[in-house]
């Protein structure tokens, strides 16, 4: 098994393997996810410490999923707390950078869509 961090495991070939916690399984990803589903911890814990949603909350809002997998995915999340609050942050931080980058191109976007809207008489 090769490993990049103690989040990201997947073997030579990018099969599934087990994380050591029930129900937490790492995909060709090699994200921590919910075994038989797409479902990546930090979805979850996105879900309990930025949503506040409680367990019985994130299970109702994903069809399919046990209460045993969501408590699974936030004992995951609470035992590697600090490297994965720090993923969620290079994400949003590099989500913000694109929309920075890209805002000149959907303000040229917007401007066409409205001109052709106004040449057609909609606006």
């Amino acid at each position: 098994m090769t490993s990049r961090s103690s989040l990201y495991k997947t073997d030579s070939e990018g099969n599934i393997v087990q994380s050591g916690y029930p129900h937490i399984v790492f995909k060709n990803t090699g994200a921590p996810m919910i075994e038989g589903t797409r479902i990546k911890v930090q979805v979850i814990a996105i879900d309990s410490q930025y949503w506040g949603l409680s367990p019985e909350q994130i299970q109702s809002e994903y069809a399919g999923l046990t209460l045993g997998e969501v408590y699974s995915a936030l004992a995951y999340y609470w035992d590697h707390k600090k490297d994965i609050d720090q993923q969620i942050e290079d994400q949003a931080k590099f989500v913000e950078e694109m929309r920075r980058q890209n805002e000149p191109f959907q303000s040229e976007f917007s401007q066409r869509v409205k001109a052709k809207a106004q040449k057609m008489g909609l606006l």
